[in-house]
């Protein structure tokens, strides 16, 4: 039986093809590299006013990329391509387009309202109170050694004092 040999133009056909496959992989792996900057970035959601790292949704289905890899590999590069080239940043909450960057100016949105709330720490430390003597009615501040916030809330009404202000000193 005969043996088939590689003619210089298999060869140069098999390399061509070779070539945009690996270019599809490499532009796939790229785009998703460089499209994962904005999973880090807040934006505000005028429909809900939230504000969140958008979440993407993407075109087409999960099925068919499936079906298309195991079937026809370049098929599925360029539906893949088409697939993250169509997707579109939505809001986590209420799925809907048209996030806006948190620096954007904005009508109407207070500026507290698009930054992050900075957590304070819990458990013990000192607190300084602040309010109103109950006998004298004059404002004071005190500060207390408490577990936790209410806590020094409660040795300052138990010390006759109309608390208005609770804040962590250290």
């Amino acid at each position: 039986m005969g043996a088939y040999v590689l003619a210089n133009s298999d060869l140069e056909g098999f390399l061509c093809v070779g070539a945009v496959v690996v270019g599809g992989c490499l532009g796939i792996i790229i785009y998703h590299i460089e499209s994962r900057s904005w999973k880090n970035v807040a934006r505000f959601c005028p429909s809900c006013q939230t504000v969140a790292p958008p979440t993407a949704k993407y075109q087409g289905s999960d099925w068919i990329s499936f079906a298309l890899i195991v079937a026809f590999f370049p098929g599925w590069i360029a539906y893949e391509v088409w697939r993250q080239s169509a997707a579109k940043f939505v809001c986590p909450v209420c799925r809907k387009a048209g996030m806006i960057p948190t620096t954007a100016p904005v009508a109407g949105i207070p500026v507290a309202r698009l930054a992050f709330p900075v957590m304070q720490p819990s458990g013990p430390g000192r607190f300084r109170v602040s309010g109103v003597d109950r006998d004298s009615r004059m404002d004071c501040t005190q500060y207390y050694d408490a577990d936790t916030e209410q806590n020094a809330k409660v040795k300052a009404e138990l010390d006759g004092i109309v608390v208005t202000d609770v804040e962590r000193v250290g």
